[in-house]
């Protein structure tokens, strides 16, 4: 990168500081609601957390027999903090307080502590009320309210203490709209510059830059008027977002100087780029507060297991309750950054930070594969651009499956390798090396990874034996052999410990005495066929491709088979699509279900980019065409974000 491409980089990013500054503090004062409130959910699998507000100190749950609204109990004190609320006015902290304790023990006092200062106690009205506390004009920001009940009761036979019942709380400004404090406008402006610096500074071609910069701005502030995120510790999540963006971009950056055609693939750093942009914002939404809770928590408590040296586990599917192994390669490759998330929830950030991590490397790897095997850098553009936005990963973020996603990005790289290796008349042993070492990692990550890549390994395998010239025929001999050389070595290192557990299953499938019902993965095949249809949550193969990636996929597949059904990848990527389609079948059809949609979603880009590059190279009509189609894969992938965040 010149100079001045540095320069403009930076004017770029300084520019887009600014403009998310000026739209972040107009959303805090048009958009976002007069009064934030925050119901006090009790949690489950679909559990948010408030953006504005950190609260503890609340117990179980309890319903009032008269209005069957949900309170919550608290302890002997209630802990709320505002990381970054703008005190140059004064707000009204208001709590809906019911009082059920016995007939012969009075309504408690509760005492309020502000910023350090302790107020008057205030007694607890009989029945149900308004507690209400006052947060004053002070320099800084943030605030921090204690609720202190000294005299607490038990309850339902629970031994903890409990002090008063809360069903809400309600913040309001006194002068009728909320802003940011001007240090969190100073912050949205420094995640942002952050950000886009990076996405440059590789050397993303001028023509992307306005449009990715301007995606960064507008995602980054709509989350965080999202719930009014900009008062809580999610501004500081999209600053650590944007380090790391600008430190990948460095380091792109650094390589594109030293090596400026690397492997003769000079739109690499716009590939990068593209890639980078739409994982970070991809980032923002499913680290934001307001995420879906999912099976988050599992995750985090697996790996903590593994911190405490724990490394053999077994997970169980939904009914008829197949127990399977429960492989730990994501877990393990977290230890090494354990220490610096101090929370659960952070915890949980960490993993889904590295599971998106190995799924946007996915969108490198067929950008190189694609570009070195047709030649074409749209399409090669195309497949890195589609690759983030695409349902099924997606899904599995939203469901937190992070292991499988994980698991299933790895395994794309190698995949995207395997691909790469087609266009060399003899692999190299450095290639071989890479991606047998690609693949044994992807195995230890999840059971599904190692049983559907294994079937699609050896389908691609033979196809290149049976039909491919004589130096197909050899590269599939290689991807056989490394293909079991990976298997062995993780069969070896985790699965082997299972042995048992492989035996019973196996005998529980071939007697077939488990009981058909509408909520079972033995159900009847129709029932099956419509819950995968629908993607209804007792299917257990989330993530359809989306009409609009399906229909551009059928349509590139069609012109590539006619334009020479015998190559390497085309044969490669028409045995990829049959063994999804056999997957699929087998799922709705017994009792066997495989995450198909996930394993095969590399191939529907790679076949969508090839059928939309096409498409846009024959006409203007065609190029608008595509531009469209391309917008309608976009919004089914964005449409998955929303769903998980509660807005769709």
């Amino acid at each position: 990168m010149t100079w001045r491409q540095l320069w403009r980089a930076a004017a770029i990013s300084l520019a887009s500081a600014i403009a998310s500054a000026v739209l972040l503090f107009a959303g805090a004062r048009w958009v976002t609601p007069p009064v934030l409130e925050d119901p006090l959910s009790v949690g489950g699998w679909v559990a948010r957390t408030p953006g504005w507000i950190e609260a503890g100190g609340f117990l179980d749950s309890q319903i009032d027999p008269g209005t069957r609204r949900v309170f919550r109990w608290t302890g002997g004190g209630v802990r709320l903090f505002f990381p970054a609320l703008d005190r140059s006015q004064s707000y009204r902290l208001t709590f809906d307080v019911l009082n059920l304790r016995p007939a012969d023990r009075p309504p408690p006092a509760v005492t309020a502590v502000v910023d350090g200062t302790r107020l008057p106690p205030r007694q607890v009205q009989p029945g149900p009320s308004e507690l209400l506390v006052t947060i004053p004009v002070n320099r800084g920001a943030g605030a921090k309210v204690l609720l202190e009940i000294p005299d607490t009761v038990v309850s339902g036979g629970n031994p903890q203490a409990h002090g008063i019942l809360v069903g809400g709380i309600r913040l309001q400004p006194d002068s009728g709209h909320f802003r940011p404090a001007a240090a969190g406008l100073l912050w949205t402006g420094l995640a942002v510059a952050l950000c886009v610096f990076g996405v440059l500074i590789p050397g993303l071609q001028p023509r992307w830059a306005p449009m990715v910069a301007t995606a960064i701005v507008v995602a980054f502030v709509w989350l965080l008027t999202l719930d009014a995120a900009f008062y809580g510790d999610y501004l500081m999540r999209l600053v650590h977002i944007g380090v790391g963006v600008a430190i990948i971009g460095a380091i792109g950056a650094v390589v594109r100087a030293r090596w400026p055609l690397s492997a003769r693939l000079p739109e690499w750093p716009t590939a990068l780029g593209v890639v980078l942009a739409v994982s970070a914002v991809k980032l923002a939404f499913f680290t934001h507060p307001q995420i879906a809770l999912t099976d988050a928590m599992f995750q985090v408590h697996r790996a903590e297991a593994v911190h405490r040296g724990e490394y053999f586990f077994t997970s169980v599917t939904p009914s008829p309750s197949f127990e399977f192994p429960y492989a730990i390669a994501l877990y393990v490759a977290a230890q090494p950054f354990w220490s610096s998330f101090p929370t659960n929830p952070d915890l949980a950030n960490l993993l889904r930070g590295l599971a998106l991590g190995a799924d946007a490397l996915v969108g490198l790897g067929l950008y190189v594969a694609l570009r070195r095997a047709w030649q074409n850098d749209r399409v090669a553009i195309l497949a890195a651009a589609i690759w983030p936005l695409t349902r099924a990963p997606a899904m599995a973020l939203g469901h937190a499956n992070l292991t499988n996603l994980f698991g299933q990005g790895l395994f794309g790289v190698a995949m995207a390798m395997v691909l790469w290796m087609m266009t060399d008349r003899r692999a190299s042993v450095l290639s071989l090396i890479s991606v047998w070492g690609v693949l044994v990692l992807a195995f230890l990550s999840h059971f599904s990874t190692l049983s559907v890549g294994l079937l699609l390994l050896a389908s691609i395998a033979t196809t290149l034996l049976v039909v491919g010239g004589p130096e197909l025929r050899r590269t599939g001999g290689w991807v056989l052999v490394v293909t079991a050389a990976a298997f062995g070595l993780s069969y070896v290192v985790y699965y082997s410990h299972f042995t048992a557990l492989y035996k019973e299953t196996l005998t529980r499938l071939l007697s077939g005495a488990d009981e058909q019902t509408a909520t079972s993965m033995v159900a009847a095949p129709a029932l099956k066929l419509q819950r995968w249809l629908t993607e209804d949550q007792f299917s257990n193969d989330y993530g359809l491709p989306g009409i609009a990636l399906f229909a551009s996929a059928c349509l590139g597949g069609l012109w590539l088979v006619r334009a020479g059904w015998r190559q390497g990848i085309t044969l490669a990527l028409m045995s990829w699509a049959a063994v999804w389609v056999c997957c699929s079948a087998l799922g709705i059809l017994s009792s066997v279900e495989l995450r198909a949609n996930l394993a095969a979603t590399p191939m529907f880009v790679c076949l969508s980019a090839y059928g939309l590059g096409a498409l846009a190279a024959r006409s203007r009509l065609g190029a608008a065409l595509s531009a469209i189609w391309l917008v309608a894969i976009a919004w089914d992938g964005v449409h998955v974000w929303l769903f998980w965040l509660g807005r769709a």
